[in-house]
């Protein structure tokens, strides 16, 4: 597909978008935050991008608690990248994927951070996305024993 120059795909966001996760417990501490970004091939964050260029997903938790907590994530990947236009899904960060019929488990210990990251192929994989209005969606498949289970994030990109 031929690129089209220089038009450009601005993204409206704060370059990472967050949100905290209360304590299952019911304590009015947090025990999770999650931070969602949009970055360029090299890993800065990015609020545009040309037009074919290949945009990576970056989701992240850190433990602010004191306790390790225990998380189970099913068959796919642990969080699942979107991105819909007019509420239609265009892809996902599992397009062209097979999955395996396995239950993963891991923990994520106090003060450590973990992250998972997702490269939109523009001209491999994934569609190319031309100018307009999308809704980029983190969609984590944690399933925490221990804290409330993380939310997905959401940003625009126009």
């Amino acid at each position: 597909m031929q690129l089209f120059g220089s038009f450009m795909i601005l993204i409206l966001l704060f370059f990472s978008c967050n949100i905290l996760i209360n304590s299952g417990s019911g304590s009015s501490t947090s025990d999770l935050e999650a931070k969602f970004s949009l970055e360029d091939r090299t890993g800065m964050p990015k609020s545009s991008f040309v037009f074919g260029e290949d945009i990576r997903f970056s989701y992240s938790l850190h433990n602010k608690s004191e306790t390790t907590h225990k998380y189970d994530a099913g068959n796919g990947p642990f969080v699942r990248f979107e991105i819909l236009k007019n509420d239609t899904l265009i892809g996902s960060s599992d397009d062209n994927q097979t999955g395996l019929l396995a239950l993963f488990s891991g923990e994520i210990k106090s003060g450590e951070n973990q992250t998972w990251k997702s490269t939109w192929l523009s001209n491999k994989i994934n569609t190319l996305l031309p100018p307009g209005n999308y809704l980029v969606r983190a969609k984590p498949q944690l399933d925490f024993s221990t804290t409330t289970s993380p939310a997905s994030i959401s940003t625009i990109i126009t």
